[in-house]
């Protein structure tokens, strides 16, 4: 008896141990599902925003239009009674949306059921995701092929044999339609296949934005139905980082993660990396303001005093009054003058104006036109006036009459006049009385500017 009692204390002892570890096992798999349907210990899952098709009910030649948004996403499926519509890849930041065009039910239609399921698989790092939609299609019943009157079928129980009997010939009343007669078209369509490397499939706008403007083919991954969106494949491009008010070629990943600005390209950096406040030079000096300060002054924006300090002391060449003279931008600046960095150029356009005296005639010109003429160049107002001496003249001197400057025949004791008659009567009279008519002198004429 002590023996029976025993053996059943132990058959309980095992059941109670068998019911505990059923409870803990429903335990841990309610907490796995529940992990799943939400967010895993690596971190969250996919979330499916919306999956629709319209319409529920097909018809046999119509199809469904599938719409679908995801977030968190790097792969997505979209299979429509066992068979894949599409496989979309990309970075786990983007939104998936699109619309898709799926099969008629006479392309995958099998057994007699009329219902199919059509499932969104998305997936991360982090898990899987499915959502499923239970759509049917219209069975079209065939009539029944009514036999002309007088030909008979076979039946049930029929005990003699058939013969055949030719009679006139007869159409069919039901007859082929295009649908059942063509052939079936493959779907979905040929899309291209992102190679290794360049595995985001995007929109234009999208790559854009996160930094992807590289794109690897011309055919699309994938197309909306109505073929109004193109996806592509795209790897990340290298573009322009601006921080800190300066820019330096970057991954838009590399930017981010010196807190930088991430541009497509330079132009766009350039428009947009500057200090918000800094120093500039103008007018030979230094100034601390804002970019717009700076612009509205037509100088560049420069981070430190000391950049600004080293662009105001530039060495070049400096013109003032027609000389030319090496001095520093601010110097320059600060004395009147021009500012030249290149020599040829300070050269031709720094020419110095004064006075050339040719045969006796004064005009205001420049030093190496003056000299290409062959005339007297002076910086001097008062001194060009010298060139007046030099104007000729008709000399009456020691009875004789000739040409000569005015200095030359005032040096040899002679009288100058205007014309030779006047030079000759005035000789011809002082041999006669040594008398000597008035001299009347050249007017000196105005000076005249050398073109």
């Amino acid at each position: 008896m002590r023996k029976q009692y025993l053996w059943i204390h132990h058959f309980l002892k095992v059941v109670a141990i068998l019911c505990l570890c059923l409870v803990l096992a429903v335990i841990v798999i309610s907490a796995s599902t529940t992990s799943t349907a939400g967010a895993t210990a690596n971190g969250p899952l996919p979330q499916i925003k919306s999956f629709t098709a319209e319409p529920l009910t097909l018809k046999d030649n119509e199809s469904a239009i599938y719409k679908f948004e995801v977030l968190g996403a790097t792969n997505l499926e979209l299979i429509e009674a066992g068979s894949l519509l599409k496989l979309i890849s990309g970075p786990p930041d983007a939104t998936i949306k699109g619309s898709v065009r799926g099969m008629t039910p006479n392309q995958f239609r099998t057994g007699d059921s009329n219902e199919f399921n059509s499932i969104l698989r998305v997936s991360n790092g982090n898990g899987t995701v499915d959502k499923m939609l239970t759509l049917s299609y219209v069975i079209v019943r065939q009539p029944k092929l009514e036999l002309p009157a007088g030909q008979t079928g076979a039946v049930e129980n029929q005990t003699e044999s058939r013969a055949p009997k030719w009679l006139a010939q007869f159409s069919s009343p039901v007859s082929l339609t295009s649908s059942t007669a063509s052939i079936v078209s493959p779907w979905p369509p040929p899309f291209a296949k992102c190679p290794s490397g360049c595995d985001k499939c995007l929109r234009p706008e999208e790559a854009a934005a996160l930094g992807s403007n590289q794109k690897c083919l011309e055919q699309p991954c994938y197309y909306s139905p109505d073929k109004q969106q193109n996806w592509y494949c795209y790897k990340p491009g290298t573009g322009w980082c601006c921080s800190n008010g300066k820019y330096s070629p970057a991954s838009k990943e590399q930017c981010g993660k010196v807190g930088g600005n991430w541009y497509a390209t330079e132009a766009e950096v350039i428009k947009a990396c500057q200090p918000a406040t800094g120093w500039f030079c103008t007018g030979g000096k230094v100034f601390q303001g804002t970019s717009a300060q700076a612009t509205q002054a037509g100088a560049f924006l420069y981070t430190t005093e000391a950049e600004a300090t080293k662009a105001c002391q530039q060495q070049g060449y400096c013109c003032q009054n027609g000389r030319l003279t090496s001095a520093t931008l601010s110097t320059c600046k600060d004395a009147g003058g021009t500012f030249y960095t290149d020599p040829n150029q300070a050269g031709q356009a720094c020419q110095q104006q004064g006075y050339c005296c040719i045969n006796g005639q004064l005009s205001t010109t420049t030093a190496t036109a003056c000299k290409y003429a062959g005339g007297t160049f002076y910086t001097d107002q008062t001194q060009a006036r010298a060139c007046y001496l030099q104007a000729t003249c008709w000399c009456c001197s020691g009875g004789k009459v000739f040409q000569a400057t005015q200095s030359s025949c005032s040096n040899s004791g002679g009288k100058c006049y205007s014309t030779q008659s006047q030079a000759t009567a005035a000789c011809s009279y002082r041999l006669k009385t040594d008398t000597v008519l008035p001299f009347v002198p050249i007017q000196p004429t105005q000076p005249q500017t050398i073109k």
